[in-house]
């Protein structure tokens, strides 16, 4: 029980440190390591208890891999989970340290704070982001007029790449309004409203995750965040993964064909918050006690994060393109279709590369990384890309996790070209200089407000 307290208090420290950080100072330094200290608290650490009280079942149990997870058990894992925070920790602060000394000017507002150059951010992204918001719902809804979703149980299957990704422009789209409170306009507050809700009956979670943590990061990117405001996304969270359990729910009840109704299903999620909650996708730690039972007996998959590349490779070039290295895993002993089992980062890496070592070693890079882009690009658009792919990577822990960045990040870039081409350098030029370089524009702001000239 020590250990777990003692984790417990590192997650607690952890998250602590990094919303002060942002409420007090504005600054980005220690988002990371709070990020994966409230992933690792929650999606880790609390189903833990759960399952040891038996308030949830877990999926391994179910296939008969492993046992019915005990206190012993629990409290062993948090050695683990203590050992790769503070991996985290050290990478992140690495990073920090060495961007600090670089003299990246870039980097200053997100180190320190950055609040002189919020009405920069502000004038230059109304007009222009509009534009670019504007095209992506544009080409988002054609694709869904002109390629609709396949059935529930269809859309895990290969050969959708384009047709998903064209879908993707709208989700962008309402993410980048969201990202910029809706451009402080009523249509636009509402237009994606309506795209929302039609995203909550087409039965689409992720979406859904990405437009709530654009809206959290606008606030960020703006240094508007306050506790109060901390307080209210945690609410938003609390609803967002209800509503996410019912619509699994909702799904299972359609594949199996379980005759349920929609309210019988909304009540039962009601009835059982965290039980819904957690058996109905969140099952990051199945995923990292079944990646420990798995350890040298899968062959490793090295190449496995190249796919955050390959991915982009359509089948029909590529034919014999590898699949998905999860879902095969979660096929093969779980008994899954098409989907994956969450593995969890080191979980996922541990499997990759044959070493828990190696594996913790590759997280503390992709920390780096994640990081790095953090600092950079901590008062644009494409901070809120940076943190879902990082709220999904330490969730899921998977190269696709990656690649979903990428994907967002190539139809903001397309629907800015077709803004240039339409525009010229009256709209998007100006965009795409103060938006998407490395931040100069911001840091001279800032020094020239330091300085007094």
């Amino acid at each position: 029980m020590g250990i777990q307290v003692l984790f417990v208090g590192l997650c607690l420290a952890l998250i602590g440190r990094s919303l002060r950080w942002l409420v007090n100072d504005g600054s980005c330094k220690t988002l990371i390591s709070g990020l994966a200290a409230t992933i690792y608290l929650s999606c880790l650490w609390l189903p833990g208890v759960l399952q040891n009280r038996g308030e949830v079942e877990s999926k391994l149990v179910k296939a008969g891999i492993a046992s019915q997870l005990t206190s012993e058990d629990l409290s062993n894992l948090c050695l683990f989970w203590i050992l790769e925070l503070s991996a985290i920790v050290v990478a992140e602060a690495t990073t920090v340290f060495i961007l600090s000394k670089s003299g990246f000017g870039s980097t200053k507002g997100a180190l320190y704070g950055a609040r002189h150059s919020t009405e920069f951010l502000r004038s230059s992204m109304k007009s222009d982001g509009l534009y670019v918001c504007f095209v992506l719902i544009t080409v988002g809804l054609s694709a869904y007029l002109v390629f609709p979703p396949p059935a529930l149980a269809d859309r895990a299957n290969d050969g959708q790449g384009v047709t998903t990704l064209l879908r993707e422009f709208l989700v962008c789209g309402i993410a980048m309004a969201a990202f910029n409170r809706f451009f402080r306009s009523r249509t636009v507050l509402l237009v994606s409203f309506v795209l929302i809700a039609y995203l909550i009956f087409e039965n689409v979670r992720s979406p859904l995750l990405v437009v709530l943590i654009a809206f959290a990061a606008g606030y960020v990117a703006r240094r508007e965040l306050t506790w109060r405001r901390v307080f209210a996304f945690g609410g938003l969270v609390s609803v967002f993964s209800v509503v996410a359990a019912y619509m699994s729910n909702s799904r299972a009840n359609a594949w199996r064909s379980l005759g349920y109704s929609n309210y019988q299903i909304a009540l039962d999620t009601l009835r059982h918050p965290l039980k819904s909650v957690y058996e109905s996708g969140v099952d990051t730690l199945d995923g990292y006690r079944l990646s420990s039972i798995l350890s040298g007996e899968v062959e490793p998959h090295y190449f496995d994060l190249l796919s955050v590349v390959t991915n982009f490779v359509p089948r029909a070039i590529w034919p014999s393109k590898p699949g998905d290295f999860t879902a095969s895993i979660s096929a093969q002993y779980l008994g899954y279709g098409a989907s994956g089992q969450f593995l969890s980062p080191v979980g996922y890496l541990r499997l990759s590369f044959g070493s828990y070592s190696i594996g913790l070693m590759a997280l503390m890079l992709i920390v780096a990384l994640l990081s790095a882009l953090i600092l950079f690009y901590s008062d644009r658009f494409w901070l809120a890309v940076v943190m879902v792919v990082s709220v999904r990577f330490f969730l899921g822990g998977s190269a696709f996790d990656l690649y979903y960045g990428l994907t967002i990040v190539s139809c903001v870039v397309a629907s800015m070209l077709i803004v240039f081409l339409l525009f010229g350098n009256a709209r998007s030029s100006r965009y795409l200089n103060r938006r998407t370089r490395s931040g100069l524009a911001g840091g001279v702001l800032l020094q020239r407000s330091e300085t007094g000239r």
